[in-house]
């Protein structure tokens, strides 16, 4: 359904029926944390990228090519709908887009548009009016299954926008409903079982060993700067991409970290031999579902397998916790597959307005698709392209 009146920027007090608030400004921005998270909890988009304290962080310290471009939608003054969008300019583009914010940096996955079930396909209509208003291109990464996009895309059709998807990649997960450890053990090759069994007993034999979950403060900082540590030696020395290429991004790390701590959706865990830290697993535990964002170890242990042994040791915390699911997120890595046999697939959805520009960016966008298929191919393809 498409609204029947045009978007308009208005005040938070407002009394109109539905409002749709623009909000550009970290003031405005702020000002609407508040209830954030009240409003994810009554979505069906409950997701860590999605909180509060994930968007506000990856706006403090990764939003630079960009600006603020946030929607809020009210309906007589109760917040309905937030689309958590950002104004940007990409290489090579003729004009500015709209993407979600955390796209990119930081690698946020299931990221979509964040609406009350009990008002969604107003709140929808009220922001596809808005973006609509505004005529430019949106771009929309890693989206989730049956995504909140998908009907903001139905109702753009309506108004003359045309649209590419495709589906640039998965994630794996782990259904942990009703399981125990030695029940998940058995759904796994027979060979990657028995060397799971076969590592946790050769490190117990060998050290003293600790699996610890992070708990306090100055815990998490030593653990995240260990983590740190291994990420940036692994890089040196085996090439591929730093998971803290900077230091903006190391600030922003620790910063999600103490407050997603703070508030109890926080999972880092240590791995220590003889009181030394080995290995650290970094994830987050919300609404019934663990979920895997990154893990690194000492390399001078490496003969004992502890990253091995920390997701093996990870996977039994998520058992023994009652969660639900165990999704490791964006990427079909070989070693992925040995933990997790079922994967969720990831959307990118772009879509753009009916004026000749639109025209134009889709006939670009079809050119770069054709040539990262063609990389793909041809074994070239990149990880988390956003172009």
């Amino acid at each position: 359904m498409y609204p029947q009146r045009a978007a308009t920027t208005s005040t938070p007090s407002s009394q109109d029926v539905i409002t749709v608030d623009v909000i550009r400004d970290g003031e405005g921005f702020e000002q609407l944390l508040g209830t954030w998270d009240s409003l994810l909890e009554s979505s069906r988009s409950r997701v860590p990228f999605l909180k509060a304290a994930w968007i506000d962080c990856w706006r403090r310290y990764a939003l630079r090519a960009g600006s603020l471009h946030v929607l809020a939608v009210r309906e007589r003054g109760q917040l309905i709908g937030i689309a958590p969008l950002m104004r940007a300019r990409r290489a090579m583009t003729l004009t500015d887009r709209l993407e979600f914010l955390a796209t990119g940096a930081a690698g946020s996955d299931y990221l979509d548009l964040i609406v009350t079930e009990t008002a969604r396909e107003r709140a929808i209509d009220a922001i596809a009016a808005s973006i609509d208003a505004q005529q430019l291109p949106l771009y929309l990464d890693n989206l989730p299954p049956a995504s909140h996009a998908l009907t903001l895309a139905a109702d753009l059709s309506r108004a003359g926008w045309t649209s590419l998807q495709a589906y640039p990649d998965v994630c794996p997960f782990i259904p942990l409903a009703s399981l125990t450890w030695d029940g998940y053990l058995d759904t796994l090759g027979a060979a990657h079982r028995a060397n799971v069994r076969r590592r946790i007993r050769s490190i117990n034999a060998a050290f003293p060993v600790e699996f610890c979950l992070v708990d306090s403060q100055h815990e998490r900082r030593t653990a995240l700067d260990a983590l740190v540590r291994f990420s940036e030696h692994r890089w040196r020395t085996r090439g591929g991409t730093s998971a803290f290429p900077e230091p903006a991004m190391i600030a922003f790390h620790h910063s999600v970290t103490r407050r997603a701590m703070a508030e109890g959706w926080l999972r880092l865990y240590t791995l220590s031999l003889n009181k030394h830290i080995v290995g650290v697993m970094y994830g987050f535990a919300v609404d019934g579902r663990f979920y895997f964002y990154q893990h690194g170890y000492d390399e001078a242990y490496a003969r004992y397998s502890p990253g091995l042994v920390l997701m093996a040791l990870t996977i039994q915390a998520a058992i023994a916790d009652g969660m639900r699911e165990f999704d490791m997120l964006y990427g079909h890595e070989s070693y992925k597959s040995l933990w997790a046999r079922e994967e969720r697939r990831l959307e990118r959805l772009q879509l753009f307005p009916p004026r000749i520009t639109g025209r134009m960016l889709r006939r670009g966008a079809e050119t770069r698709r054709a040539l990262r298929l063609m990389a793909h191919q041809l074994g070239l393809k990149a990880s988390h392209d956003h172009s």
